[in-house]
């Protein structure tokens, strides 16, 4: 994507080169830009003739899970603490009992991989509880560790985030057409988690710190309310089409007040992903910038997350990819 000024460097923090975990796997985020996310595999998918098609289809099914939305999926920060809360589920060693998911635990972790600070991950693990995604395991090896367990409630809503991904990529990574019917069995959506978790404590990110999408990922719904937009826009097959909105069904839509909304708007036609008509702001005019920056956004997660389900499947036992 080097003409659109992306650098798949830009995606890798300041982290170690490679992190080990539970399973002897080593983590690198060198190994993911020579080979997943070399310029040539990136290339050969950005000129794919479905990549538009498989991005709507990512788009939809992101939207339709945050019509009822988990109270991780909407925010980036909650969402990052809600995966590597199974992170640290699933990557739990039997024999060590430090090992983990606490809320000690996830709020060190979280400071170490500059998600958020310690308060706000404590805030987002009581949330969780409240919401019923994180509950006290049933045996304690150390009561001053105090471990939780995800219920289903958080199981559900990471994978649906995944599945909204797979959707997509199964059209322009045919060998990930299962991938979906894949991550319901519980070895395979365990392994995954690892890898991911594995990889973004090496330093990937999906999101980049820089990147157009990444402030509207951090504000409440603001990403689904953009994908709305755009699939709203996709009706004349234009690049860049005008629509008009109801203010009051997108707040009902994605469960936000219609400030927030507004809020969303605004801070979209800033970054020129959309124009507003000056007369009553509900005709919404989608840019090709939007189309084109989501695309960038998605081109890079359907190569990440293919390369982290044969590893997972690697993992489980598989001889050969999901086909």
């Amino acid at each position: 994507m080097a003409e659109r000024g992306y650098s798949l460097r830009d995606a890798v923090c300041s982290r170690p080169g490679a992190t080990n975990v539970a399973g002897g796997f080593e983590f690198s985020c060198d190994e993911l830009i020579r080979g997943p996310l070399s310029t040539q595999a990136v290339a050969a998918l950005q000129e794919h003739p479905l990549l538009t098609n498989a991005v709507y289809a990512s788009v939809g099914a992101l939207c339709a899970i945050t019509r009822t939305p988990s109270v991780i999926i909407n925010d980036l920060g909650r969402l990052a603490i809600g995966i590597l809360a199974l992170y640290l589920h699933y990557s739990r060693d039997p024999s060590d009992p430090s090992s983990g998911l606490s809320a000690s635990r996830m709020s060190a972790l979280c400071v170490e991989q500059k998600v958020c600070s310690k308060g706000r991950a404590l805030a987002v693990v009581a949330l969780m509880r409240q919401a019923g995604d994180l509950v006290p395991a049933t045996y304690q090896v150390d009561q001053r560790l105090r471990l939780l367990v995800p219920t289903e409630n958080l199981i559900k809503a990471c994978r649906q985030y995944w599945d909204a991904i797979f959707r997509g990529m199964a059209l322009v990574i045919p060998r990930r057409s299962d991938a979906v019917v894949a991550l319901a069995r519980e070895e395979v959506f365990a392994a995954f988690v690892r890898v991911f978790g594995g990889y973004f404590c090496a330093g990937m990110r999906m999101f980049r710190l820089e990147a157009e999408l990444t402030s509207f990922a951090q504000r409440n719904a603001a990403l689904a309310i953009l994908f709305s937009l755009l699939l709203a826009s996709r009706q004349d097959g234009k690049a860049s089409a005008t629509i008009r909105i109801s203010i009051a069904k997108l707040a009902r839509r994605f469960g936000v007040s219609r400030p927030q909304v507004l809020r969303v708007l605004d801070a979209a036609v800033e970054a020129k992903l959309v124009e507003r008509s000056p007369a009553d702001g509900l005709q919404i005019t989608v840019l090709p910038r939007l189309r084109s920056v989501v695309e960038e956004f998605y081109v890079a997660a359907f190569l990440l997350c293919d390369h982290y389900m044969q590893v997972a499947l690697d993992q489980v036992g598989r001889e050969r990819p999901v086909r």
